[in-house]
């Protein structure tokens, strides 16, 4: 499956297997999505917007791609950059808090969330460990113009068992 998002709020998700004369299916994102992640399976798209003007605030989108449907959305006092669903299919991170928090939470559920607060500059880039353990994250602070949706490396980890920072060869 492949994922794009417009400034109209349309996203569109495209069935790559069936061929390329299949139109894609189009959800709503209000009011437009700025990262987008699909579960591993490619069941649940998750999309993380832009702030709305008059609400001042975001949304994360938990998206059911077979039915079409918006299962649940939590809502965010600031863009969302980025999003990441484990590879397990079961957690999902995401930046967007005042105090440019990773907030921490299940993918199947709208609550509970926990937020892990640092010192206060934008998160560009959120992704969990590709192997086991699978709890590790990742992110990046470090803003770069390298390509389209690859907004910064890498280069601070946390492990949510141990509780401590790490660093060094990181690779989502």
């Amino acid at each position: 499956k492949l994922a794009s998002a417009d400034l109209q709020g349309n996203l569109r998700v495209w069935d790559l297997a069936g061929g390329t004369d299949k139109p894609p299916t189009i959800f709503k994102a209000k009011p437009f999505a700025l990262s987008l992640c699909f579960s591993p399976d490619a069941k649940t798209l998750v999309a993380g917007t832009a702030v709305e003007r008059g609400t001042q605030q975001s949304q994360l989108q938990i998206w059911d791609v077979t039915a079409g449907k918006l299962l649940h959305s939590r809502n965010v006092p600031d863009h969302v950059n980025t999003c990441a669903v484990s590879p397990d299919g079961k957690r999902l991170a995401y930046t967007g808090g005042r105090d440019n928090e990773i907030w921490l939470g299940p993918l199947t559920e709208a609550e509970p969330v926990v937020a892990l607060r640092g010192t206060g500059r934008r998160v560009w880039r959120v992704a969990f460990a590709a192997e086991e353990p699978l709890y590790r994250i990742a992110w990046g602070t470090e803003p770069r113009s390298r390509g389209f949706n690859d907004y910064a490396g890498l280069d601070a980890a946390f492990d949510l068992t141990r509780l401590e920072l790490g660093a060094g060869n990181l690779q989502a």
